[in-house]
């Protein structure tokens, strides 16, 4: 449909249906429900604009993604692997039962890929019932990577085939990180009428407007797809001018559908900021939300949290910011206990914060801070431009053992420069500080940061996905690749991660890391990354992350039994006892 560039008086009401689906679950916090879309619904109601949010990241969802028949093999396969890899030196007998358990699992996440194609479909009709019923004339996807894009597309391409005069749009994480490619490289096999990016709040009243007569170049933030020439244009920005006016998130059953009963968590996140001015060369942070932190007034923080007491009796959330000043978790935790209120909540946190203000935090509710160590390796550190001494580092994570707050470190290894004393280093860190969960990562190279727009000063060097490509580049026959080569951009848009594998046999990345004083590939890096995992795991430390350290409070949990549980249950789909988890959460 070709719609209309200029404004004409609407011929109907605008009816809006936002849909999230994801995929199956990586872990147990993609049942927490989507604060970026309660709140548009929120703007939308306020305007007089009916809209219903479509949530299939639920515990319901991930039982269709996995029949309980191949539940029992993924089951049997692991419960093989955990067995062999207890031995310190398995028997010919014993490696062979692993390769076999490792075919096995190959075989059953091809199965699993084609009912998760099927799945897609089903999830199109649900959306084409509600449409009809709310006579809609806007469906929103919001997108995240891998099938949090894939699905999205293939959903929405279902839909256009029954309405092809619904405008269609989509917005989050994923299109606002690759933007112009996805029109440009038709990333989307061209369904999406709207891409929507940076502050969805100013546009999605204007879009919803658009669907019944209002010119689509008066949304702002939105790549505008030309019917005729099937190319798009870009209308202007606009940014939220005052954070603390955002209405309050909507979590209602009536328009929120799967808040009703346990389909949810019921932890939200709360967003106290946007955006980041710290300049860490990795971080995506900057270039999606903007480089300067804009925020919610600490009151108005508190005054969301009493809002989601009083109105849906949801206490507990954690901090949606990036980057939350020591001085303004202060602030919002004196006008907690100022209130007398009693929640729970969790936040990132800087590692320059005074750690003198940690009382006042744990007195206000906190239960868990979240730390982007990355590495214990001052050398690696100055090379992220972290601008943090690890003495400082080290002061701050263990004031947090001392005060009962439970700390989460972010690392990533191996990072540019790494040595071979940096892992060695990491778990000394971990030791002397008393921290309580770690996750480890492998060098990430995003859109927007120096990383991918400076890769060579940085210890990383871009690399095709094809390898006679880079044989050809080797030899000057084609130029080297680059982070916005079209190959890379369409590779890494649709690069999704092998659920069911090791990482050693995921597709590889297309870059290399320069650490022990050479360039190493994939296979190379994510087998140390894999050993850092391993040397975690012997000593007994979890990978929780904060917003599961609250869950785990809230249920009555020790941290590590949740960390365990929840794990083994997303990974072998087993959707009954994370059920019982959800409910067990619900009713804390």
């Amino acid at each position: 449909m070709a719609y209309i560039t200029t404004h004409v008086r609407p011929l109907k009401k605008p009816s809006v249906v936002l849909v999230t689906s994801s995929g199956y679950p990586t872990s147990i916090a993609n049942f927490m429900p989507d604060n970026g879309l309660a709140t548009l619904a929120a703007i939308l109601n306020r305007a007089g604009i009916r809209v219903k949010i479509m949530d299939f990241n639920t515990v319901d969802q991930m039982r269709k993604y996995v029949p309980p028949i191949l539940q029992g093999k993924i089951e049997d396969a692991y419960k093989t692997i955990l067995e062999v890899m207890q031995e310190k030196k398995p028997s010919p007998k014993q490696k062979a039962r692993l390769m076999m358990a490792g075919m096995k699992l190959r075989g059953i996440e091809k199965i699993l890929n084609i009912v998760r194609w099927q799945e897609e479909k089903n999830i199109a009709e649900k959306i084409t019932s509600v449409v009809r019923a709310e006579e809609a004339t806007l469906v929103g996807f919001k997108t995240f990577h891998g099938p949090g894009f894939s699905g999205p597309v293939h959903i929405a391409k279902e839909l256009r085939g029954r309405f092809p005069d619904l405008l269609i749009a989509a917005g989050g994480p994923q299109v606002n990180t690759y933007r112009e490619h996805i029109p440009g490289l038709s990333l989307d096999d061209g369904v999406f009428d709207v891409l929507c990016i940076k502050d969805g709040e100013p546009a999605i009243v204007p879009l919803a407007e658009a669907s019944v007569g209002r010119s689509l170049l008066e949304v702002p933030n939105a790549f505008v797809r030309d019917r005729g020439t099937n190319g798009f244009n870009y209308t202007q920005d606009a940014f939220v001018g005052k954070m603390s006016d955002i209405p309050f998130p909507t979590y209602d059953p009536g328009i929120y559908l799967e808040m009703e009963g346990d389909g949810k968590i019921r932890v939200v996140v709360i967003e106290d900021g946007r955006g980041c001015g710290q300049g860490c060369r990795f971080c995506i942070h900057g270039f999606a939300a903007g480089r300067q932190r804009r925020e919610k007034s600490p009151a108005r923080v508190a005054d969301e949290f009493q809002n989601n007491i009083n109105e849906y009796g949801i206490n507990t959330a954690r901090f949606g910011g990036s980057t939350s000043p020591g001085k303004y978790l202060r602030e919002f935790a004196e006008e907690v206990i100022r209130r007398t209120m009693k929640i729970n909540w969790s936040s990132f946190a800087r590692l320059d914060i005074d750690p003198t203000i940690l009382p006042t935090l744990r007195e206000s509710g906190l239960i868990a801070l979240f730390f982007g160590i990355e590495s214990a390796n001052q050398i690696e550190l100055d090379a992220m431009n972290k601008n943090i001494a690890i003495g400082k580092a080290e002061e701050i994570v263990s004031a947090c053992r001392g005060e009962g707050i439970f700390s989460v470190g972010s690392f990533i290894y191996p990072a540019p420069f790494s040595t071979a004393s940096t892992i060695e280093m990491n778990m000394a860190f971990i030791r002397k500080t008393g921290m309580q969960s770690a996750l480890c990562n492998p060098v990430g190279v995003f859109r927007g940061t120096d990383y991918a727009e400076n890769p060579e000063e940085n210890g990383i060097r871009m690399r095709y996905p094809s390898g006679i490509k880079n044989f050809l580049a080797s030899i000057g026959l084609i130029g080297p690749a680059y982070y916005e080569h079209p190959d890379l951009i369409q590779y890494l848009a649709k690069y999704e991660i092998r659920r069911l594998v090791p990482p050693k046999n995921w597709d590889a990345l297309p870059w290399q890391v320069y650490y022990n004083n050479q360039w190493r590939g994939f296979k190379d890096y994510i087998a140390e990354t894999q050993t850092l995992f391993q040397r975690l795991r012997q000593e007994g430390i979890p990978m929780l992350t904060d917003e599961e350290a609250l869950m785990a409070r809230k249920g009555g949990y020790s941290f590590a039994e949740f960390a365990m549980l929840s794990r083994k249950n997303i990974l072998n789909g087993n959707a009954e006892a994370t059920q019982d988890m959800v409910v067990r959460i619900n009713k804390g």
